[in-house]
């Protein structure tokens, strides 16, 4: 047994692939011991900055210059320069143009730039009086300058020599002069007269569709899983663009921060160019780098301070702009969206919009056309908001054919000040109806509602829009009459609506649904760690209260089995398998999963097994004898798959003892 002074061990640092611990020999010594973890896909967490990020083992980058910011050496030495009359070398990195001394009207540094290539430049200029000057290659000339100050641009080189040309003017001086080759080592080819890297961007000016483009040679092996992101600015309204990176084509049609993965099927390129008949956008920050595996996530999104291990089923997010409403794959009614520079949940810049236009009539949303969506299956859609003008938000799923307001009909109101859900209305007896408002910090909540519906139409629209001030009654629910004149405004990001009865972790996508495939662990210990003959099985677990599936958590065994689980109908049950003999199912009644439960299963060859839940023994029996002949790992699922655990675990303890009644007591409530 354990000993008598029993004191609770600390929690083991959850680590990568590693949040199982096991004791030897006594109460205090704990071991991390390794889970078999796989997911074929990215995925995304909270971080333990509160802000969402991906996770996952990737490889090195393999664009080089994504960012174009690479400077070449210094080419301009007015020392070394050839002067005509009238202009005069300082000697201290300055040059002077007296009228004085000269009627001449260049300064020429010979033989430094290469035809063909793009520079950088900048000078500072003084003038006395009225002047003019302007920059030269060979037929090159930048802006005419004819005030004072610092002035700066890029420019393609026809010619070997860069020259400063006097127009006109008797007296100014130039200094602090700089001219760099952009992209030095020859990264970035660009083809077409309207593609050019400038301002640390890559820009299109009405460039033509595949003739003109920019593009560069990476290692990209065919059947590789990449992930591709980039950001697009600038980009006109109806213009496309195409991306062709180390797997097939891909279409962006809006400005913002893109991510997309894919399995190679194009080697050694990554394009750019317009995907309309010309275009006009700018391009920064691009990465392409290999995903060699994923890791399992821990997750913060319910604690800075008390992470949990992150496991959920696959699921795809069936919008295709997630980022941006103002795209067209977006519904909007009397209302308009736009871009904003405000810090989105993912701690970057850029979110959308949503204004409601002094608008005072009905039927004002966004939404997903509609087509989308089964009949009575069960959807979930998401959203995170962000309050500006507006404090009460509506989601809803409705009934395709007018009056939305009718059978079938399931929505809910949110209080996005306070952090609330105020109201929920359905009609027509939907099912699997389910709403939620979840604090992600910095102002930003995420919404969703779940519903299945069986629309006589055969379909069904979401919604999103204002709710009145005052919280609704059914009657002015479903159609929007504004009391007011106000261009109300609220930040929305990251839409998301998936086949599920509840939100899972966010999915982003940019032109396409995406997928973030199942996963799995598995495999933690051996037949050296654990005692067949007695000990006990701890979790700290939670289960979506939606989730219809059964989650299981236990030992596999050659010869028996233990398992804890949480049925589909929300039930708490232990599984005791014996070597011989019946099983037995230790306590089946509901337990609270808008919670963290804490499980203690005690097993024990002399047939006494007790289960402590929360500080509770709950059930006990005797005269079953758990005593398998190799008890040799510890699970995250059983029936091959149909019983894989999604949801959050804080912590996994196996001891080596069957703990007293106050020991577990102790175990499960702290």
């Amino acid at each position: 047994m354990a000993k008598p002074n029993f004191t609770l061990p600390n929690k083991p640092a959850i680590k990568s692939g590693g949040i199982l611990s096991y004791n030897y020999t006594d109460d205090f010594t704990f071991v991390p011991a390794p889970l078999t973890f796989n997911r074929d896909s990215a995925a995304t967490r909270v971080n333990e900055k509160g802000l969402i990020e991906d996770v996952g083992y990737f490889g090195p980058e393999l664009v080089q210059n994504g960012d174009f910011s690479e400077i070449g050496s210094e080419l301009i030495n007015l020392d070394t320069a050839v002067y005509q009359s009238g202009w005069q070398n300082n000697n201290d990195g300055s040059a002077t143009f007296d009228i004085n001394n000269g009627g001449g009207s260049e300064v020429t540094q010979i033989g430094v730039l290469q035809v063909g290539k793009t520079y950088k430049f900048s000078y500072d200029i003084n003038f006395t009086g009225a002047g003019q000057l302007r920059l030269y290659t060979q037929t090159f000339l930048a802006s005419v300058v004819d005030q004072s100050g610092t002035y700066t641009g890029t420019f393609v080189a026809d010619g070997t020599n860069i020259r400063f040309k006097r127009i006109n003017g008797n007296l100014f001086t130039i200094d602090n002069v700089s001219v760099k080759e952009v992209d030095p080592n020859n990264y970035w080819i660009l083809a077409g007269s309207n593609v050019s890297i400038s301002n640390n961007k890559l820009n299109f000016v009405n460039a033509v569709t595949n003739s003109e483009f920019a593009q560069q040679v990476i290692v990209a092996p065919i059947g590789k899983t990449y992930k591709i992101t980039l950001e697009v600015s600038n980009l006109g309204s109806g213009e496309t663009i195409k991306i062709r990176h180390p797997y097939q084509d891909t279409t962006i049609n809006s400005n913002g921060l893109h991510t997309v993965y894919g399995v190679g099927d194009y080697a050694n390129f990554f394009r750019i160019t317009p995907n309309s008949s010309t275009a006009t956008f700018s391009i920064d920050n691009i990465s392409v780098i290999e995903v060699l595996g994923d890791k399992p996530r821990i997750d913060y999104s319910d604690s800075l301070t008390e992470p949990s291990l992150l496991l959920e089923p696959q699921s795809t997010n069936l919008t295709l702009n997630s980022n941006d409403l103002t795209n067209s794959t977006w519904e909007i009614s009397s209302a308009t969206t736009s871009s904003s520079t405000v810090v989105n949940p993912e701690g970057t810049s850029g979110a959308s919009l949503y204004t409601c236009n002094n608008y005072t009539g009905n039927n004002q949303f966004f939404r997903i056309p509609n087509g989308f969506y089964g009949n009575n299956v069960a959807y979930t859609y998401s959203v995170f908001v962000k309050y500006n003008s507006f404090q009460y938000c509506k989601l809803a799923f409705t009934n395709f054919t007018p009056p939305y307001d009718q059978s079938p009909y399931f929505a809910a109101v949110f209080d996005i000040v306070n952090g609330l859900v105020t109201t929920t209305n359905s009609v027509g007896n939907p099912t699997n109806t389910n709403s939620s408002i979840v604090d992600y910090g910095n102002g930003w909540f995420r919404i969703s509602i779940s519903a299945a519906l069986s629309p006589s139409s055969g379909s069904f629209n979401f919604e999103f829009n204002k709710s009145p001030n005052a919280i609704p009654t059914f009657e002015n629910f479903g159609r929007i009459n504004q009391t007011t004149t106000t261009d109300d405004k609220v930040y929305v990001y990251g839409g998301q609506l998936e086949q599920l009865p509840y939100a899972t972790s966010y999915i982003s996508t940019a032109g396409s649904t995406a997928t973030r495939l199942g996963e799995t662990a598995n495999n933690a210990g051996d037949v050296n760690v654990f005692n067949s003959e007695e000990g006990v099985l701890y979790a700290e677990i939670f289960k979506e209260l939606n989730q219809s599936t059964t989650t299981a958590i236990g030992f596999s065994v050659s010869s028996g089995r233990l398992k804890i689980y949480i049925t589909s109908s929300g039930k708490l049950e232990v599984q005791l398998i014996p070597t011989s003999g019946d099983s037995v199912n230790f306590y089946n009644n509901s337990i609270d999963l808008s919670i963290f439960n804490k499980v203690a299963f005690r097993y024990n060859s002399n047939g006494e097994n007790s289960l402590f839940l929360n500080g509770v023994k709950i059930a006990t029996t005797t005269g079953v004898s758990f005593s398998p002949s190799t008890l040799n790992s510890l699970n995250f699922d059983f029936g091959n798959g149909s019983e894989d655990f999604y949801g959050k675990v804080r912590n996994v303890k196996v001891f080596n003892k069957a703990l007293t009644d106050r020991e577990l007591e102790i175990l499960t409530i702290q």
